[in-house]
C-alpha cells in the first residue's frame, strides 16, 4: 500500500514535479494541486509503481482465461481504473527446471 510518491518529469522544455501522500485514517489523497477524495468502494489505492508489485502479488493461479483484476491506481489528481486480465498460461523452460 502506497504511502507517498514523488513524480518528476523533465522531458526537454516540459518540467513537473507532483509530491502525494495517501492518508488512508482521512480517507484522503494529498497533492501539489489539492485535497481529493479517495473512494472508500475502489479497495486500495495504487500508485504509477505499487501497481506492478500489487498485480505480481495477486494470486491468479487458479483464474480461468479471461478474468479481469480490477486495480484502482491515483495519477494526475484522478483515480482510474486500471486492470489486469489473464490471457493463458504459459510453459516456460529454465535451467532450474520447467515451470
Amino acid at each position: 500500500t502506497p504511502q507517498r510518491y514523488r513524480r518528476v518529469v523533465n522531458e526537454g522544455e516540459y518540467h513537473f514535479t507532483d509530491d502525494v501522500t495517501f492518508h488512508y485514517d482521512r480517507g484522503q489523497i494529498t497533492g501539489k494541486k489539492g485535497t481529493f477524495a479517495m473512494n472508500p468502494n475502489s479497495g486500495t489505492l495504487q500508485d504509477m509503481v505499487s501497481v506492478l508489485y500489487y498485480a505480481r502479488a495477486l494470486d491468479v493461479r487458479e483464474a480461468p482465461p479471461g478474468t479481469v483484476f480490477d486495480i484502482p491506481l491515483f495519477l494526475d489528481d484522478k483515480i482510474y481504473g486500471v486492470g489486469m486480465r489473464i490471457l493463458g498460461k504459459d510453459r516456460v523452460k529454465t535451467h532450474a527446471g520447467t515451470f
